[in-house]
C-alpha cells in the first residue's frame, strides 16, 4: 500500500513498494557558489570592507595574512575575489614580470575559499604607463593636465602588448582558481575608451580586432570577458565565446548615462544579448553605493536590469551595502547567476546489480544564468563503512538553462565492491572525476559537506 512518510525535515518520499518518489524541500535562503554573486574588489573574504565612497583601481602589491575570521561582517559572503593591475606594476622592467603578485592572489583567494578573476589595464588618466615604455605616445590637454597614452597602432606597443598577454596566458590558461580573465587591452583602466583624452583613439577596426585576437589566443581554457566595448570588437570577442563587463552599472544621472544611453544600444549592436548562455556577463558599480543613495538612484530600475542581464557577478568595489538596501541585494543574489533545485527523484525501492536500475530526476535552475564550467550530477551510496559513487556523466548543467524543467532519467550501474545492505543514498553536483561537491543544491538538508541528504535505500548487489 503507498504511503508518504517524512524522512528529513520538509522532505517527503512516496513508497508505492516498487518505486520510491521523493519530493526534497527547496531552500528560499542565499546561498553561497562558485562564481556568482557579489565581488571582493582589490581584497578577499576576510579583509575590511570600504565604509567611504572611495576605491582604488590600483591593485595591491602586497597581501595581508590570512585572517582567521573570514565574515565580511554586513557584507555578503563572496566566491569571486576581483583585482586589476596596470601594466606598470605587472611589468616594471621591460620582459620582467611580477607574476608572484598573481600568483599569490591565486593562492589566497582559494585559502578565502574564493576564486580570482583579474584584468591588466594599459595605463590610467594620470600618465601612469611603464617608465621604460620607448613606444610612440598621444598626448593631450586634459582638465588642464597635460595627458600622454601609448599610440595603440605603434608596433611597438602591439609588440610588448603580445608579449605580455601571450605570457599570462602560458603561465594562468586553466587554471583551477582562474574564474576570468578580462580582455583589458585598449583605454584608460583597460575600459576601451579615453574618454580623457579629447578625440578617438581606440585604432581602427582592424586594430580593435587585433586588440581581441590578442587574448583569444592566449586563453583558450580560462573564460574571458569583454569590456562593453564598439560593436565590431565586441561582437568579435562574443562571436569567439567571451562573455562581457560593464563599468558603470548604475549610471543614470545624466541625460547621456550608460544604464540606458550605451548598453543597450552597446549590446543590441554587438549581438551580444544572449551570449550569457555560454559566457559570464559581470557588472561594476559606477562610483560607489553611498554615491547611488545620495543621488536618490532608481535602485528597483539598476538590480532589475542586473537581472535582466544575467549578470552572474557583480562588483560594488567592496563598499558597504546600506542596511535599507541590503533586502534588495539579496533578492537580486538570489537570482544572480545559476540556481539549481532538486525537485523530484524518482528511484527504484531497491537497487539491483542484475537489473536496469532507473533513477528519475527532475531539477530546475531557478537563476538568470547556467554554470559555465563542466559539473555533472553525483550520486553517493553511504552505509558505516564506505562510501560508493554512481556518476551521472550524462547530465550536463552548462546546458541547463533558467526556467527550463530539466526531466531525465540515470541508469546506474552498481559500483564494484558494493554489498548487499541498506544505505543512506545522497545527491551531489560535481566537477567530472571528484567525489567533492562544487555547487550546493538550493535545497534544505544539504550537510555541511556540500551533499544533498535524499533517502535510505537498500541494495541487493
Amino acid at each position: 500500500m503507498a504511503a508518504f512518510k517524512l524522512y528529513e525535515k520538509n522532505c517527503y518520499e512516496y513508497d508505492s513498494g516498487r518505486r520510491v518518489v521523493v519530493n526534497p524541500a527547496i531552500s528560499r535562503g542565499l546561498i553561497s557558489n562558485p562564481g556568482i554573486g557579489i565581488c571582493t574588489y582589490q581584497r578577499f573574504n576576510g579583509d575590511p570592507v570600504e565604509t567611504e565612497p572611495v576605491w582604488n583601481d590600483d591593485g595591491p602589491l602586497s597581501f595581508s595574512k590570512t585572517p582567521q575570521n573570514l565574515s565580511n561582517g554586513n557584507f555578503p559572503a563572496s566566491t569571486v575575489a576581483y583585482f586589476r593591475w596596470y601594466w606598470a606594476r605587472i611589468e616594471p622592467e621591460e620582459g620582467v614580470y611580477r607574476w608572484e603578485l598573481i600568483d599569490k592572489a591565486l593562492d589566497e583567494a582559494s585559502k578565502r575559499a574564493q576564486m580570482l578573476h583579474f584584468r591588466i589595464m594599459p595605463h590610467d588618466h594620470t600618465n601612469l604607463i611603464p617608465s621604460w615604455y620607448k613606444g610612440l605616445c598621444i598626448s593631450g590637454n586634459a582638465n588642464g593636465a597635460e595627458l600622454k597614452i601609448p599610440d595603440y597602432s605603434d608596433p611597438y606597443f602591439q609588440d610588448k602588448t603580445e608579449r605580455l598577454v601571450s605570457a599570462l596566458g602560458a603561465r594562468y590558461d586553466g587554471h583551477q582558481n582562474l574564474y576570468a580573465v578580462d580582455i583589458g587591452t585598449l583605454g584608460h583602466w583597460g575600459e576601451w575608451h579615453c574618454s580623457r583624452l579629447p578625440g578617438e583613439h581606440m585604432m581602427d577596426s582592424p586594430g580593435r580586432i587585433w586588440a581581441v585576437d590578442v587574448y583569444l589566443k592566449a586563453f583558450r581554457k580560462t573564460p574571458l570577458l569583454m569590456p562593453v566595448a564598439k560593436a565590431d570588437a565586441m561582437s568579435y570577442a562574443i562571436s569567439k565565446g567571451a562573455g562581457w563587463r560593464a563599468d558603470s552599472w548604475g549610471d543614470l544621472q545624466d541625460a547621456f548615462c550608460n544604464m540606458k544611453s550605451r548598453y543597450p544600444w552597446a549590446l543590441a549592436e554587438a549581438s551580444a544579448t544572449d551570449s550569457w548562455k555560454h559566457a559570464p556577463v559581470s557588472l561594476e558599480c559606477a562610483g560607489t553605493l553611498p554615491v547611488w543613495k545620495r543621488k536618490n538612484l532608481d535602485l528597483s530600475y539598476i538590480l532589475e536590469e542586473a537581472q535582466r542581464w544575467h549578470a552572474s557577478t557583480l562588483n560594488l568595489k567592496s563598499t558597504a551595502i546600506p542596511e535599507e538596501w541590503r533586502t534588495d541585494f539579496d533578492n537580486l543574489l538570489k537570482k544572480s547567476g545559476y540556481r539549481f533545485e532538486l525537485r523530484q527523484l524518482d528511484r527504484p525501492a531497491t537497487l539491483r546489480g542484475s537489473y536496469n536500475n532507473t533513477i528519475k530526476f527532475w531539477w530546475v535552475n531557478s537563476g538568470n544564468a547556467p554554470v559555465y564550467r563542466d559539473v555533472h550530477v553525483l550520486i553517493r551510496l553511504q552505509n558505516e563503512k564506505k562510501a560508493f559513487y554512481l556518476e551521472d556523466t550524462e547530465s550536463n548543467l552548462r546546458t541547463w538553462l533558467p526556467g527550463d524543467d530539466q526531466c531525465y532519467e540515470f541508469h546506474p550501474v552498481l559500483p564494484q565492491g558494493i554489498r548487499t545492505g541498506d544505505y543512506d543514498l545522497s545527491v551531489a553536483l560535481a566537477v567530472p572525476g571528484e567525489t567533492k561537491p562544487f555547487i550546493r543544491p538550493a535545497n534544505q538538508n544539504v550537510g555541511a559537506d556540500g551533499w544533498l541528504n535524499i533517502s535510505k535505500i537498500a541494495v541487493i548487489a
